[in-house]
């Protein structure tokens, strides 16, 4: 599957990266976050070996912008 694939190179990216692109956090972050969320809705989750995927996750569904 694609979305696996990308997940993947996702998590890669963000090993020793607060945000998925830069030193701030931007639309690409969003788009991510987004994508998962509607990855979620069909139960497709984040792999459990993702790590670096999942502690970017949590810090952005953290974001009081997240829950808006």
């Amino acid at each position: 599957m694609r979305f696996f694939a990308t997940t993947t190179e996702l998590d890669e990216r963000l090993a020793g990266h607060e945000f998925v692109c830069g030193k701030r956090f931007s639309i690409s972050d969003i788009t991510a976050f987004c994508a998962l969320y509607f990855a979620s809705l069909v139960e497709v989750g984040i792999p459990n070996r993702l790590r670096d995927l999942e502690r970017w996750h949590d810090a952005v569904a953290s974001r009081p912008s997240a829950t808006a």
